[in-house]
């Protein structure tokens, strides 16, 4: 026991040297974090949100019922989710128009409300660009929809006076349209109640911040396993034999190591838990709150993790391997567990294989520790996962031979390169020898099948599109319902109506983005129409990010009103007319049809006009060529740390300076060659191709900028501990800065500059020419 404790005091010493000399570096990628997960979690958001229109809205002077009418519509949900009103003059809205800060115009005549209300319907004007943009489009249609909804009420007023002409009225004719009027106004401002709105989210009961924070910690402790190598170095036959000796053998080895990995994974983990509840606490959020039950929680979370990493390493035999198999098969659960992009926008096969991923599982823990409490179950679940990780490795390691024999075994393999000459062509021998070399290397091609991978499953990634009109219908057997759909269908509008058999169809659908929303009839609405008792007969279905979809509402209740405006009017057929009723109805429904398709109820004249396009620029990303990009200079940075690993051969120690130097060159150049050259085959192969000659030029100067800048940076890392820990920080900073998968720089702009430091930026830089 005294041996115990003195061999774990000595390997504690040895972490806290390691995490003195890597503090500095983990903070940087702490905030490196941060930054990445807000900026995705930003793409997240605008994903499902765009930015509202800009209306410009003319009132003649001394029009306060009608200015006050505007402030009313102004404030429904719908318009405010897809516009804002600025109250100009003609002249001064219409200059504003060409300039570009308006994007519509909508002009309101003299004595409009008046009008209105007398019958008058004196047309309104709205003043677009020859081309328009999305969120213009969107205004339109929710003009659109509202001139649908008075053309309706205005035809059953109209064709209740025709009607009233031919026969002999219950009421006078003002009554006749207070009557109607009073009716349809009613059904129109209570269109809400209609539906029955049902938000899914695919972050399941979690909200975006509450979703990302925990992503975000997670990601965190996943990338400080890379930092534990230096626990897995080689020792030599001697200490190893003499450790065993003193009874540290596999087991006692392995919990060693896994509590050394524990507490700055739990301090890490607490930190930033503390951190969120200060900031929550003093911005009055109510989004983090202190719970003693996240202590104990976040030990056990972390204590699994730390049993993960310690099975990955002796699975991989020594650190340098190690780390590269840690690297793999972590980025294969980031991208497959719905961690960081939700499993809903993913291949479905990578949704049912996400299940079992252990992140999988950890993330779901982790939401419901901070936010809405764990259940004995998912805490005796996760004390059987550790169990099982730590039994698999020790009896791995006993398997394999005790500690080092996979080292001893890789040891004896180094120093079979043979250097040659010195000459000029020593240059292309020492290249393809390391090619060779490289190409026999398990490790390089599991990181050549990473890249592959990621690049292939990020072209699969479906996420939802700021431009998606898309909405989905289920169809209904019911005559009312199939009229409102063909009147749906029938009417231009901005949005494509697409039909499914099942609402669990289209609920998958919403949830996975590819629709902006849905819709689906209740089971009861035939009867609901015929008895005008519509509330909650259709269901709404929708995201927590959209916008759009509460004008599609609007959209689908025009259809469904004009349908229901005929159906209220033949319902008080006998209200109107007593004893005429039954002759009286046919004319009144075809008087009521005549009104609704002509031009005598109220309409709005659209008038294009000139005006300056304005272009959103600095939101350019390049995903594919972007992950291309990272890879290589992954793999490159492998190959460059290998020097650290006392398990290869050095050969170019035996050569002088300038041609050591020149040796090295050569290992990382033929490192990267298969990575490039498959790396070009897919950015060929896929749409964003930008021409053979440009894909070739872009990626031998990605090849030369990874290859000079590993080499200079290179030359402030001196161990393997500077090595693993700088991995994730120097990737962190190529993907953060450059214009992957987001653009920071249209955030911070003073950040552009930063890019064009990195290889990676320097090869986007290239391709976006």
């Amino acid at each position: 026991m005294r041996f115990f404790l003195r061999y774990l005091s000595l390997e504690g010493k040895k972490s806290l040297i390691a995490a003195r000399k890597s503090m500095v570096k983990f903070i940087v990628m702490l905030l490196l974090i941060a930054g990445g997960v807000l900026a995705v979690s930003l793409v997240m958001k605008d994903a499902g949100v765009f930015q509202t229109a800009e209306i410009g809205v003319v009132i003649p002077e001394d029009e306060a019922q009608t200015k006050m009418v505007a402030q009313f519509i102004s404030a429904m949900d719908s318009v405010k989710s897809v516009c804002h009103f600025q109250y100009l003059n003609q002249d001064k809205a219409m200059a504003s128009l060409e300039k570009g800060t308006l994007d519509a115009v909508l002009s309101l005549p003299e004595q409009f409300y008046e009008d209105v209300d007398s019958g008058k319907n004196t047309p309104a004007t709205i003043y677009f660009p020859e081309k328009a943009s999305l969120n213009t489009r969107v205004f339109g249609e929710l003009v659109t929809d509202g001139v649908s909804l008075l053309r309706t009420a205005e035809a059953g007023v109209y064709a209740a006076y025709d009607t009233a002409q031919i026969y002999q009225a219950e009421i006078s004719r003002d009554q006749i349209g207070d009557v109607i009027s009073e009716l349809y106004i009613y059904e129109a401002f209570d269109r809400t109640s209609v539906f029955q709105k049902n938000v899914y989210s695919s972050l399941g009961k979690a909200d975006l911040h509450q979703y990302y924070f925990s992503a975000a910690v997670l990601l965190l402790f996943l990338m400080m396993g890379v930092n534990y190598g230096y626990l897995y170095q080689k020792q030599s036959r001697a200490v190893e034999d003499k450790i065993r000796i003193y009874g540290i053998g596999e087991g006692k080895n392995a919990l060693i190591k896994v509590f050394l990995m524990t507490i700055p994974l739990w301090l890490v983990g607490i930190l930033v838990y503390a951190a969120g509840c200060l900031v929550s606490g003093k911005l009055h959020l109510a989004f983090l709150w202190f719970d003693r039950e996240v202590l104990s929680g976040t030990l056990l979370l972390a204590a699994v993790i730390a049993a993960y990493f310690h099975l990955i390493y002796t699975i991989s035999g020594e650190s340098t391997k190690g780390t590269i198999v840690l690297i793999a098969v972590n980025v294969f659960q980031i991208m497959a567990s719905g961690v960081v992009i939700p499993a809903a926008y993913l291949p479905g096969i990578f949704g049912k294989i996400g299940s079992f991923l252990p992140l999988t599982f950890w993330d779901s823990y982790y939401l419901k520790l901070l936010f809405f409490g764990i259940k004995g179950q998912e805490t005796r679940q996760l004390i059987l996962m550790f169990a099982v990780f730590f039994a698999v490795s020790v009896l791995w390691a006993k398997a394999a031979g005790n500690f080092g024999k996979a080292e001893r075994m890789e040891h004896k393999k180094g120093g079979r390169l043979t250097i040659g000459g010195v000459g000029r062509s020593a240059f292309f021998h020492w290249y393809f020898l390391q090619l060779k070399a490289w190409l026999k290397r398990g490790t390089s091609l599991l990181l050549l099948v990473s890249m592959l991978f990621v690049v292939w499953f990020a072209g699969q990634i479906s996420m939802p599109q700021s431009d998606n009109v898309t909405v989905g219908i289920v169809e209904t057997d019911g005559a009312h319902g199939k009229e409102v759909l063909e009147h749906l269908t029938q009417r231009e509008s901005l949005f494509s109506f697409v039909m499914y058999d099942s609402k669990e169809a289209l609920q998958e659908d919403v949830i996975a983005g590819k629709l902006e929303c849905g819709f689906y009839f209740s089971n009861n609405f035939e009867k609901k129409f015929e008895h005008e008792k519509l509330k909650n007969s259709v269901s709404y279905l929708c995201t927590p990010l959209t916008t759009k979809g509460e004008v599609a509402r609007e959209t689908f209740y025009a259809a469904l009103f004009e349908v229901y405006g005929a159906q209220m009017l033949s319902a008080r057929t006998e209200q109107l007319f007593g004893d005429n009723a039954a002759a009286a109805g046919d004319v009144l429904l075809a008087n009521n049809e005549k009104y609704s398709k002509g031009n005598e109820v109220f309409q709005v004249n659209v008038e294009q006009t000139e005006a300056v396009q304005t272009i959103e620029d600095g939101k350019q990303v390049f995903a594919l060529h972007g992950l291309v990009a990272l890879f290589l200079f992954l793999i490159i940075y492998v190959e460059y740390g290998r020097r650290f690993d006392a398990g290869s051969g050095k050969p170019y120690l035996a050569l002088p300076a300038p041609l050591g130097e020149g040796f090295q060159m050569m290992g990382l150049l033929a490192a990267g060659t298969v990575p490039a050259v498959a790396g070009l085959v897919l950015l060929l192969c896929s749409g964003e191709s930008r021409g053979l000659l440009r894909e070739i030029s872009a990626m031998i100067l990605l090849l030369a900028a990874c290859i000079v800048w590993i080499w200079i940076v290179g030359k402030w890392i001196q161990n393997l501990t500077g090595f693993t820990s700088s991995i994730f920080l120097l990737v962190l900073i190529n993907l953060l800065f450059c214009p992957v998968f987001v653009d920071i720089a249209a955030f911070i702009p003073a950040l552009k500059f930063v890019r064009y430091l990195c290889p990676v930026g320097i090869y986007l830089w290239f391709i976006s020419l």
